[in-house]
């Protein structure tokens, strides 16, 4: 049966080309004659052969090579259709060729060849840029090894993974059990994703072997009008029942013709009547008409109407009219897919009372398909991850089942976020995209938890990409390795980290934005502390300092900074790498530097002067400042540099200074030393190093004494120039603050940090406050915390403990008060040492009353500075 249904669609398609070779079959002998008499007696005759012709002949058939050849590379597609009809024109040929091949004209150079050939070279082209076009498609395919999942519904339903078989069989024994002289319609009602149109392949299975029943497929929403929705609906029928009676098939197009909108305008009416295309009869008289021929048919037409609730709300209801009226006839069954949410609210827009019963009154049952569920899911990931990422195999298996450990004990599932099997196949899609680039240096849980936060919260993922230094980092407390490498988490503030989302920074701002519902934020955070959790345990994780670029790689593509790039500028001239790092923060692509910057090994540069510019860029970019917002928290990890500078430095020297440690030292002091005020990076950088200097024997490059001398150096040059309204003295001595490591007197193996104030930062800071007395004495001052109204202001004060940062006690401070503060030169000194005498000495916080104006706004202004 199939094949005959194959001969007669080739029929179908090559009716013309069959007839008219079955004509010329038929009447060759009264044809050729008159062929002959009209085109070569009178044209052809004409033609002789020649050197010249012979070389047009060539030409052509170069020509239609390099033209082949050319279509072959651009990848050209010919429809089968055409090659199929240049086929059988080939036949013909070949036909005419052994027929007439004495009379046909031969080449001068070549007498086997006819001139007429040139048909055949034509006619061949296409027939190789075909075939050749195929094999090119699968090697591209077979280049390509990145699984695509497509979002194709299944069509057999021995794919079936939600076990919807046993459902979709009631629907159809409620369908083959209709005995009614009614049409039918039932509803197969499912949220976008869940598989409708797959439930209705499975239905489809149980009538396509059996001849009572002629299957029919409509999409609606590929129409642009209701007018062309109504057209569409019966063309369609009209071709599937066209098999099986041309005559009915006729009628059911002429009856769509008398349903069309197109119709009902007035004049349009009046024109088509006096031309007697529209019929005499009434609509209602064509439907009984059709719906008596559809009877003697002895079948019944199913139709499956997909996504109706792709369609505008007023077509929506159009088109339940049509179900329910226009072509309800006896024999139509009607399988409707639609999410019942949507076609209510189409209907209440079409101002329809009671759209429940509206509905109940067109579909005789509804089959709703249950929400897939989140074990379902997991299991739909898990399967098609190990089946496509074989070589992961075991490690997948793994991920899976920690996932399902905390699923269960700790943070809930882990794919909460992922509601239908549409947004299973999309997510699967992204990530086999991006794995694929980085698979041998990720954690693959890792990754696959980064890309779920990508797929199901955009936002959160660009902000801990784009801004990485705001939301992530590490702390002191933070556990420390080899080679920089140091555990990172989720920002609190600038010096604390944490793995508990909710405690964030990230956290505060995505839930003041308002962006995201509670529910979403508590998916978030399960997903940020499986991320976390275990990443001491993984030397690929997303936990370390040194791998977090990697799980951005497909994010820096191109359209960033290309490797190749990169490359080449840093090991240019300082000028060009200064040019270029100005035009990368100009066309916003700076941010993309980060990722190539951790991935570059100090000792890759080829000689000193490269090596020297990387670190000198290094330290450039570390004293930007921008304006642009996805700037502002731009920061290269300390820990980097420090691993650039002093982690090879046995190689460093052997490579780059001729074994000369004193040349690599003074290359170090004159870039801190050069530097330009106020050293914000460089005194962080020292006392970061100080921190890092557990055995000063062994660490030879800067002792800890040039670094003393520099923090000094750079406290000294600020107090020279310093000015006292914008904390530039007070922020600059905490960063002449230092921790060294100290040994614990009574136990030897025991160590722990000690604040320390060099006692030269001290004398710079006693010169510097001389220069401003009173604002120096009002800083001093400390409110004490409280609470406060307009009819009650708490204002106790005392000393703040400040001031034994600098002196031994309050009491050298106060002698030194006494000493250096001018009256000339203060105001308040001796308001303020009156105050002192009174809290001291314990340092109590006491009610005073100051007089002097400027200490009195401040203290009565807030309730804490």
């Amino acid at each position: 049966m199939k094949f005959l249904d194959r001969i007669l669609e080739f029929i179908s398609n090559f009716k013309l080309i069959l007839i008219l070779l079955g004509i010329y079959f038929s009447l060759e002998n009264i044809i050729v004659p008159i062929y002959k008499k009209a085109f070569i007696d009178t044209f052809l005759s004409k033609f002789t052969t020649s050197l010249t012709n012979d070389l047009i002949f060539l030409f052509i058939v170069i020509f239609s090579i390099l033209l082949a050849t050319n279509k072959i590379n651009r990848g050209f597609y010919i429809k089968n259709v055409t090659i199929t009809h240049i086929v059988l024109v080939l036949l013909f040929y070949f036909y005419c060729r052994i027929v007439f091949n004495d009379k046909l004209l031969p080449l001068k150079l070549f007498s086997e060849i006819k001139y007429s050939d040139i048909l055949f070279v034509s006619l061949i082209c296409p027939i190789l840029v075909k075939s050749l076009f195929k094999n090119k498609r699968k090697e591209i395919n077979e280049d390509n090894d990145i699984t695509i999942f497509n979002d194709n519904p299944l069509l057999n339903s021995s794919q079936d993974i939600l076990r919807r078989k046993e459902v979709a069989v009631k629907a159809v024994r409620f369908i083959k059990g209709n005995h009614s002289n009614n049409s039918v319609a039932i509803g197969i009602v499912g949220r976008w994703g869940e598989g409708k149109t797959t439930f209705m392949s499975f239905m489809e299975e149980s009538f396509i072997n059996d001849e009572k029943f002629i299957i029919v497929h409509f999409k609606s929403w590929l129409n642009i009008s209701l007018s062309s929705i109504i057209n569409d609906f019966f063309n369609t029928i009209e071709k599937e029942i066209k098999p099986y009676s041309i005559d009915i098939a006729r009628e059911i197009k002429k009856y769509g013709k008398s349903v069309l909108s197109i119709y009902k305008n007035s004049t349009t009416e009046i024109i088509l009547n006096s031309l007697n295309v529209i019929s005499d009869q009434s609509v209602s008289e064509n439907f009984k008409n059709v719906d008596d021929l559809l009877e003697k048919l002895n079948k019944k037409i199913i139709i499956f109407f997909d996504d109706l609730d792709r369609l505008q709300p007023n077509e929506v209801f159009e088109v339940l009219k049509l179900i329910r009226n226009t072509a309800s006839f006896k024999t139509f069954n009607y399988v409707v897919g639609y999410d019942k949410e949507y076609i209510i609210r189409a209907l209440e827009k079409n101002n329809i009372p009671k759209p429940e019963s509206y509905c109940e009154k067109i579909f005789l049952s509804e089959f709703h398909l249950l929400p897939v569920t989140k074990n379902q899911i997991a299991s739909y990931l898990k399967e098609n991850l190990k089946k496509h990422f074989d070589e992961e195999k075991n490690e997948l298996e793994n991920v899976f089942d920690t996932y399902e450990m905390f699923s269960k004990h700790f943070v809930g599932n882990i794919f909460n976020s992922i509601k239908t099997l549409r947004d299973a196949k999309r997510f699967l899609n992204d990530f086999s995209i991006s794995i694929n680039l980085i698979k041998r240096e990720i954690d693959v849980g890792d990754f696959l938890i980064i890309k779920l936060i990508k797929f199901s919260y955009y936002e959160v993922y660009f902000q801990i990409f784009a801004n990485k230094n705001k939301y992530i980092g590490s702390s002191e407390r933070n556990v420390r390795y080899g080679g920089g490498i140091r555990q990172i988490g989720l920002r609190v503030d600038d010096k604390s980290t944490t793995q508990d989302f909710k405690e964030s920074i990230l956290f505060k701002d995505l839930k003041s934005s308002n962006i995201y519902s509670q529910e979403q934020l508590d998916d978030i955070r399960s997903l940020f502390t499986v991320l976390f959790l275990e990443s001491p345990q993984k030397p690929l994780s997303f936990g370390f300092n040194n791998n977090y670029f990697k799980y951005f790689r497909d994010e820096l593509g191109e359209s960033e900074i290309p490797d190749k790039e990169y490359r080449q500028v840093i090991k240019s001239s300082w000028e060009n790498i200064v040019i270029n790092i100005k035009k990368w923060e100009e066309d916003g692509k700076l941010f993309g530097i980060l990722a190539r910057l951790y991935h570059t090994d100090s000792l890759d540069f080829n000689n000193r002067a490269e090596y020297e510019n990387y670190i000198k860029l290094l330290f450039l970019l570390e004293n930007m400042t921008s304006e642009k917002e996805d700037l502002k928290y731009f920061h290269i990890d300390y820990d980097y540099i420090f691993s650039c500078l002093f982690n090879h430095t046995t190689a460093i020297c052997q490579k780059f200074y001729e074994n000369k440690k004193q040349d690599f030292k003074d290359f170090i002091k004159n870039l801190l030393y050069s530097a330009e005020f106020p050293y914000t990076f460089e005194m962080r950088f020292c006392k970061y190093i100080f921190t890092r200097i557990y055995d000063p024997a062994n660490f030879d490059i800067l002792s800890k004494d040039d670094l003393k001398e520099y923090l000094i150096y750079t406290f000294g040059e600020t107090v020279k120039i310093f000015n006292y309204e914008n904390n530039m003295l007070f922020d600059a001595f905490w960063r002449s603050v230092f921790k060294e490591h100290q040994q614990d007197e009574n136990q030897s193996n025991m160590w722990h940090n000690v604040e320390v104030i060099l006692p030269e930062i001290k004398e710079l800071f006693k010169f510097a406050i001389k220069r401003f007395p009173d604002k120096f004495l009002i800083d001093i001052v400390e409110k004490e915390r409280g609470w406060s109204d307009e009819k009650y202001i708490r204002k106790k004060v005392r000393i703040h403990d400040f001031a034994l940062k600098i002196f031994d006690n309050y009491n050298e401070f106060l002698e030194f008060v006494k000493d250096n503060f001018d009256n000339e030169t203060t105001v308040f000194k001796n308001e303020f040492l009156d105050f002192s005498q009174k809290t001291l000495p314990n340092n109590e916080f006491i009610d005073y009353e100051f007089t002097y104006e400027p200490i009195k706004l401040l203290l009565f202004s807030n309730l804490s500075r």
